[in-house]
């Protein structure tokens, strides 16, 4: 029987180790606030209208999210769109947080560093 005294992992999970000092610095919080807004809200630049209308056309439901569109543009809100894909047989989300560590390290790297990410399996 093998005991493994270490990290233990399985395909659906993964193990890093990271140094960091514990505030992260001005530069890193402005680098997390870009990154978020570029992969989880929808980019820097609101959709037009006659790309939300396209996109709209043939969703489920579109009546009703139409009306939620209205009510948050006469809000003054602007609208952006993208996607997320919850099924990846790749390392896409993998990807992401490499890309995120990559420019937190870039940003202050006396204050942040990678040590050790390992995707999948420590074998």
């Amino acid at each position: 029987m093998k005991i493994r005294k270490d990290f233990v992992t399985n395909s659906s999970s993964s193990s890093f180790i990271l140094a960091r000092n514990e505030e992260l610095s001005e530069k890193q919080k402005e680098v997390i606030v870009n990154f978020v807004i570029e992969h989880f809200l929808g980019g820097y630049e609101a959709v037009s209208e006659e790309s939300l209308r396209r996109n709209l056309e043939h969703r489920y439901n579109a009546n009703k999210l139409k009306r939620h569109v209205k009510s948050a543009v006469e809000n003054g809100q602007k609208i952006y769109m993208g996607s997320v894909c919850f099924e990846m047989p790749d390392d896409s989300l993998a990807d992401l947080y490499k890309e995120l560590w990559k420019k937190l390290e870039l940003a202050d790297s006396d204050a942040f560093e990678e040590i050790v990410a390992n995707f999948g399996s420590w074998d």
